[in-house]
């Protein structure tokens, strides 16, 4: 029994000693034995340890379930934001790569050692290291901005195709309290995150190209659904071709169902913004005509909403194949403030031509 603390002791430095091949070892508190790892390593842990005691027990970062370089540099990011952090941006380089070297060696990887930003390793949703400068600005806005209020991977990896859809969720957060974000902010993050799409094998990639001059809009293979959008006079339209729809009406004081009409093949949708502000835009009336001057006549859209928001839709009696929908536009009879311009005084008409139905 005499001889116990020794074989513990005995016990305890021999773990230490295997552990210390991984270059680190963490402790239950906000302390870390640095004693076993590289000069740079320990002085970017000294760095972490000062900074990030200021808040709370550094132990909450060294025990979080973040991984890559991208998703640490996202916390350290965001935590030095934070009122009285202290965190310059040297500060924040030192830390996250102290924080993806603890990493690899908490999860036994191979010989870890310092990660820089210009590494290149554990590219996550958020590198944008190999993309062209003027799109490594938009990221860094993107990242300066959306970090205020959630982790960026929540965007990156967003299941949202092509710029409208993009732009509509720019626009929501940057109506959020406190998230500083203008028009201009709007249009870049935009811009990156089609552009971050495209990189990613999304839907912008290929398939939906406008061709100039005309608004006409290269779509989905035969049988998809299309979505084309078009700009004219500060307005952009986003048109949807889908199977006829059933639609729910109110109707004194009631709801009712509507079914499409017999010989109805097309539901046509348009999502109507504001082209300067990305803002989706209500009480407009929308007349469209399908099919050429030949097809039905134009008919007034309604105003609907569902599972994607806020639109304008109607049924029609649609021909197979390419699909010509020509829309005017008027301006809601609404007061206007700070619009000295007039912006949208009058009607704008809008040409498309909706591929491969």
């Amino acid at each position: 029994m005499m001889n116990c603390p020794r074989v513990v002791g005995l016990g305890l430095a021999a773990g230490a000693a295997i552990f210390s091949l991984t270059g680190l070892m963490a402790q239950p508190s906000d302390s870390v034995d640095d004693s076993n790892i590289p000069a740079e390593v320990q002085k970017q842990h000294q760095v972490f340890a000062a900074k990030c005691s200021r808040c709370h027990d550094a132990s909450r970062a060294l025990t979080a379930k973040y991984h890559g370089e991208a998703q640490w540099r996202d916390l350290v990011d965001r935590m030095a934001r934070k009122p009285g952090a202290g965190i310059s941006r040297k500060d924040q380089a030192a830390i996250t790569s102290f924080l993806v070297f603890h990493e690899q060696a908490a999860t036994g990887g191979p010989k870890p050692r310092p990660v820089t930003a210009s590494s290149g390793a554990d590219k996550g949703p958020g590198d944008a290291s190999g993309y062209p400068a003027e799109e490594q600005k938009r990221y860094k806005l993107f990242s300066e901005k959306c970090s205020r209020c959630h982790d960026t991977s929540r965007a990156l990896t967003a299941k949202y195709h092509g710029e409208a859809q993009w732009r509509d969720l720019a626009v929501r957060m940057a109506r959020k309290p406190g998230a500083a974000i203008n028009r201009r902010d709007v249009n870049d993050i935009t811009s990156f995150l089609v552009f971050h799409e495209q990189q990613n094998g999304g839907s912008g990639a290929k398939g939906t190209a406008a061709v100039a001059g005309d608004n006409t809009v290269e779509t989905a293979p035969a049988g998809a659904s299309t979505n084309n959008t078009a700009t004219e006079g500060g307005l952009r339209v986003e048109v949807e071709a889908l199977p006829a729809q059933p639609l729910t009406l109110p109707a004194d004081g009631q709801w009712t169902n509507e079914a499409p009409a017999e010989g109805e093949t097309a539901f046509i949708s348009v999502r109507l913004y504001d082209q300067a502000s990305g803002e989706k835009l209500p009480y407009a009336t929308i007349r469209a005509r399908v099919g050429g001057e030949a097809g039905p006549a134009a008919k007034t859209l309604r105003p609907l909403f569902g599972d994607k928001g806020f639109f304008y839709g109607a049924n029609f009696a649609a021909p197979a194949g390419d699909l010509p929908v020509s829309l005017q536009v008027e301006p809601p009879s609404l007061g206007r403030v700070h619009d000295e311009g007039q912006r949208w005084s009058g009607p704008v008409s809008f040409q498309l031509t909706l591929r491969g139905r």
